[in-house]
């Protein structure tokens, strides 16, 4: 694998930058009912789910790097 930045939420589920220009997704493990669920999920692939907390988090970081664009910043400065 390649390198990982920091985590960006401090829990079990997070999400790391690396140097492929890729990200790597922690989460929760969840079974065969939600497998069953998804679209022509391949062998060499799996799944997680992530709360919105950390989504949340995901977008915010990911639109920063980017696109230079700090989401919290125009959010405070569009309430004025």
């Amino acid at each position: 694998m390649s390198q990982v930045s920091a985590p960006i939420v401090p829990a079990c589920e997070t999400f790391y930058a690396t140097d492929r220009d890729s990200w790597v997704v922690q989460g929760k493990q969840r079974g065969a009912k939600v497998a069953a669920q998804l679209v022509a999920l391949g062998n060499d692939e799996t799944f997680c789910e992530l709360s919105t907390r950390t989504v949340d988090h995901f977008v915010r970081k990911y639109v920063k790097e980017r696109y230079g664009v700090d989401l919290d910043r125009a959010m405070v400065e569009s309430d004025r």
